[in-house]
């Protein structure tokens, strides 16, 4: 199930960062989302633990906000990561989306 979680959160992130650069470090490699420049927002989450991958897929916020605070996650620029989800399309209408999209894979 973590897998599935896994690739349905990096295909979700693919298309809703708009402004700013997420990077996710895993013990399987690299993933950039948004745009890099310079003095932007941009942000390292740190996978220590692959739950953090099923606790977003559950819960969105508040499971990466479970996650850091159970150093699932390690983030190297908080406020960043604030700036980043604050103008990511994570409105109940993405999240609607997102589920909508993972029933359609999960068929």
């Amino acid at each position: 199930m973590i897998p599935l979680a896994k690739s349905s959160i990096l295909k979700f992130l693919r298309g809703a960062i708009k402004v700013g650069y997420l990077e996710i470090v895993d013990s399987q490699g690299v993933y950039g989302f948004g745009t890099y420049k310079e003095g932007r927002n941009a942000v390292r989450v740190t996978v220590h633990n692959d739950l953090f991958y099923m606790r977003v897929l559950a819960s969105a916020d508040l499971g990466l906000s479970e996650s850091y605070m159970m150093c699932d996650i390690d983030v190297d620029n908080l406020k960043g990561m604030m700036d980043v989800c604050s103008t990511t399309h994570v409105s109940i209408l993405a999240k609607t989306d997102f589920y909508i999209a993972l029933d359609r894979q999960l068929r």
